[in-house]
């Protein structure tokens, strides 16, 4: 399976985002999992460090990432809160605003998270880098958790 990611950032987290698709193509690319044959990184911009709407982008992400089941998305902004809450206003989107590698191991596990939200102006490169191989390298779990999954849209 290829599996597409897509990355979009506000201004806020525009180097951040620059950094994270220079590491997915040349470093994590060597760490996929068995069930990941390739991966494909796509800039959903901004494409540069100008000030600009986060909510545009997010929709973006989750516009692409409800139409396409092999594929992420991550987004960036200064804390990641605006960008989460554009993105889970979408019924297929589940996503995670992670801080560590654990918040992300467990959306995945067991929120079958697909968009991860990260605040730049919180996060270091290298922690940054963690965060994402967990949320890419774990799958959900099913079991217990489909239940709770099957909720979130009902009224």
């Amino acid at each position: 399976m290829a599996l597409q990611i897509y990355i979009a950032s506000d201004h806020n987290g525009y180097d951040l985002k620059n950094l994270i698709i220079e590491w997915l193509n040349q470093d994590f690319i060597n760490r996929l999992p068995k069930h990941i044959d390739a991966i494909y990184p796509i800039d959903m911009g901004p494409n540069n460090h100008e000030k600009c709407d986060y909510p545009y982008y997010a929709h973006m992400v989750s516009k692409l990432v409800s139409l396409n089941k092999n594929s992420i998305g991550i987004v960036i902004c200064g804390t990641g809160t605006g960008m989460s809450i554009v993105c889970n206003r979408y019924d297929s989107i589940r996503c995670a605003l992670c801080h560590n590698t654990e918040s992300a191991k467990l959306a995945r596990q067991h929120n079958n998270a697909n968009v991860l939200s990260l605040g730049a102006k919180f996060l270091s490169k290298s922690d940054t880098f963690d965060i994402i191989e967990e949320f890419i390298l774990n799958d959900f779990e099913g079991g217990r958790h489909e239940n709770r999954i099957n909720q979130i849209n009902k009224n």
